[in-house]
């Protein structure tokens, strides 16, 4: 495919050296490292086929990261299809199973980004529309303009969106702290 605009060289100095940064988006949706590389290849044929569309150079990262968003979207909305099939089919006790699966899965993912406990912890008691945010705006570091660009949100909105989520997360925070402070304290007390 000959691209109009844009050649292989740009291609492989602009778009392909986010692959690794692709992969960890992905799997912070889909919890499993084979499907989140398989999605990731999906994301770079696709872009590559879609290139001619890129209008600014300069946006390259985040028209890269939307096409990763909407293949985590399309694969969570699939999946989800298919585990209510799969629902229908199976005990509640092997549904349950496999929900506790999944959680340690996430725990999982949490531990491997964020390195204290309690923001872990924090993150995971937000609200999931603004888990989304929180992981565009402090994980991955996007700007607003670019995580408005990603997830179709209009840029206003997004501000006060991210200043609810910051609020949330804060908020939970220092209530998980204090519970780990008194924690801290009856151990404390029952030690002596």
């Amino acid at each position: 495919m000959k691209h109009k605009k844009y050649n292989t060289a740009f291609y492989l100095q602009k778009v392909f050296i986010y692959e690794q940064d692709i992969v960890k988006f992905l799997f912070s949706y889909v919890k499993d490292e084979d499907i989140a590389n398989d999605l990731k290849q999906n994301v770079m044929e696709l872009s590559w086929k879609k290139l001619d569309q890129l209008n600014d150079a300069e946006k390259v990262k985040s028209w890269l990261f939307s096409i990763a968003y909407n293949e985590a979207m399309y694969y969570l909305k699939k999946r989800n299809k298919s585990l209510q099939y799969e629902y229908d089919d199976v005990s509640e006790s092997q549904s349950i199973e496999k929900l506790e699966d999944e959680k340690e899965n996430i725990v999982e993912l949490l531990y491997s980004k964020y390195e204290h406990a309690l923001v872990r912890k924090a993150l995971e008691q937000t609200d999931e529309k603004y888990q989304d945010l929180l992981r565009l705006r402090y994980v991955e570091e996007f700007s607003l303009k670019e995580i408005s660009e990603i997830k179709c949100i209009n840029y206003n909105s997004l501000r006060v969106y991210i200043v609810r989520a910051v609020k949330q997360i804060r908020d939970i925070y220092f209530e998980l702290e204090g519970e780990e402070d008194e924690r801290e304290q009856r151990r404390l007390v029952t030690i002596r």
